[in-house]
């Protein structure tokens, strides 16, 4: 049997025990998501500033991005609203130019948010409105089932390679 990525994304229950409460859970659980990297990281998200711009939050990507080998990210974004996350979330992108880490950053629009570490932890997000956080509509599995991990990556490739290169480079 072959299965499609719109098969995989239209019939993948994943209500499996990781979904969160509160919105304290989510940022704890993002932030022990970073704190596991080792490797790499590949995250798909719109970057909503209200969330990502907490300073524990900050503090947990920024050492996985000194501590990875690869940091993927890849921003649900227009053209326009890149150019002010790339304000108004400066520290992330002088983060990836400064470390000694491989980076890539593209940019796409109407990606399904995920966050893939090492192969082992993974985060979905359901659609949702720009700029909401909702914590229910998110998953995070800390040594998820190859089938899921499997599954995050078909997904996020298949948005990357469909993704534009966005000029974010170290002198």
């Amino acid at each position: 049997m072959v299965l499609s990525l719109s098969s995989l994304h239209a019939g993948l229950s994943i209500t499996t025990g990781g979904r969160l409460r509160s919105r304290q859970e989510l940022k704890e659980r993002i932030i022990a998501l970073f704190n596991s990297a080792r490797e790499h990281v590949w995250m798909c998200s719109s970057l909503n500033p209200q969330f990502y711009n907490d300073e524990d939050v900050k503090k947990a990507i920024v050492n996985a991005i000194n501590r990875v080998k690869e940091f993927r990210l890849l921003v649900d974004c227009s053209e326009e609203e890149f150019d002010n996350l790339r304000k108004g979330l400066g520290w992330l992108f002088d983060a990836m130019i400064k470390s000694k880490t491989r980076f890539h950053v593209r940019r796409i629009r109407g990606a399904r948010h995920v966050i893939i570490v090492d192969d082992k932890h993974v985060r979905f997000e359901e659609f949702h409105e720009r700029n909401e956080i909702r914590v229910e509509g998110n998953t995070i599995l800390m040594n998820a089932s190859k089938s899921y991990i499997f599954y995050a990556k078909v997904l996020f490739l298949k948005y990357w390679n469909e993704a534009s290169e966005v000029g974010l480079k170290r002198d």
